[in-house]
């Protein structure tokens, strides 16, 4: 009687979560998972592939752990090991990914990343979004860029292709493709000139995903 009790009370959750995300838009798709990668669904789940996330989702990743997502601006956002990060809001394509729904569209897309390194590489130039940290937010105006955030906040981020208008409260500057930016709590942001960006993309090519036309859209 106690297991069906707890079985019914599953499928209730379920229902409910169901029911309160069917009328929102589709914020991603999940294209690959390697380790440990979970979605926060009341509680924690595992992550598979071509699971779809909504605005508002939660992703963490645990040691030597990576997922690869496809936002539905088209965005291609990979997520190293011991990373979490929030889809606050994704911007949905025009072609790509589109229902019939009564919920209000995102007119950019923003990701908060609290903890932990990721890549993004946009089809759309510009692409309107902003990526929100601890320390700092990146304003895209590009379509290639690896951030990493440390444990206490401090944010580097390696512009391959486009720029970023990495500001704060206390400062704003535009990183452009070969710069790196910087910036810690409490500190306005700074860049340096680097001589090999691609380096800081290299974890990248541990992922055995990628986007093909099956893909799109979801």
């Amino acid at each position: 009687m106690r297991k069906a009790t707890c079985i019914l009370g599953l499928l209730l959750g379920l229902t409910a979560m169901i029911g309160a995300q069917g009328d929102q838009e589709f914020a991603a798709k999940v294209l690959s998972v390697q380790g440990r990668v979970e979605v926060e669904q009341s509680p924690w789940a595992p992550a598979s592939v071509d699971l779809i996330l909504y605005p508002g989702n939660r992703i963490r990743t645990g040691p030597r752990s990576r997922v690869a997502l496809l936002l539905a601006d088209e965005t291609q956002l990979k997520v190293s090991e011991n990373s979490e990060l929030q889809l606050i809001a994704v911007r949905q394509s025009s072609n790509l990914f589109t229902r019939v729904t009564t919920a209000p569209r995102a007119d950019q897309s923003i990701l908060n990343i609290n903890r932990g390194r990721a890549w993004l590489r946009s089809k759309k130039k510009p692409a309107p979004a902003l990526v929100t940290t601890p320390s700092v937010t990146a304003a895209i105006r590009g379509t290639e860029f690896d951030i990493q955030v440390a444990d206490d906040g401090e944010t580097t981020a390696t512009v391959l292709e486009g720029s970023i208008n990495f500001f704060n409260d206390l400062g704003s500057i535009v990183v452009n493709p070969g710069e790196q930016g910087r910036c810690r709590v409490g500190e306005a942001p700074t860049k340096t000139v680097i001589l090999n960006p691609e380096d800081a993309v290299q974890w990248t090519l541990f992922y055995s995903a990628a986007v093909s036309p099956r893909d799109y859209p979801f």
